[in-house]
């Protein structure tokens, strides 16, 4: 499976570009593309190539919004047999959680308002 680097949209930045460099796009509006995961509290954007992390998806309020996204939480049930690759769009939050701290390790990173724009099945590696 391509990493998400070479099969991200143009204008879209790479999940793990984001992770790797938090306080550069702190606040950002922006776009997005990596690979969606539902885990037991939230929704994510990862890299299996990076080695960073997530990012948490917070999904923007009203009904396309919402129609967009459980569209693709039930795609997500099919994991085993093909990952989605997804664009949002949002602003970036990049909040220092661990203190004293240095580096991209120390914060979490989230989109807000989060907007899907697009999506792709991957196959799964």
């Amino acid at each position: 499976m391509a990493d998400v680097d070479s099969v991200a949209p143009t204008g879209a930045v790479p999940v793990c570009e984001i992770i790797s460099h938090p306080k550069k796009y702190d606040g950002h509006e922006i776009e997005v593309v990596g690979i969606y995961g539902n885990a037991p509290h939230q929704r994510i954007l990862f890299d299996q190539n990076c080695a960073h992390g997530e990012m948490a998806l917070r999904i923007a309020k009203g009904k396309e919004s919402f129609d967009r996204d459980e569209e693709l939480k039930l795609a997500w049930k099919h994991k085993d047999t093909f990952r989605m690759k997804a664009v949002y769009r949002g602003r970036i939050e990049a909040e220092k959680y661990v203190s004293p701290c240095s580096g991209a390790a120390c914060y979490r990173v989230a989109i807000n308002d989060a907007l899907l724009l697009s999506v792709e099945k991957v196959a799964v590696p």
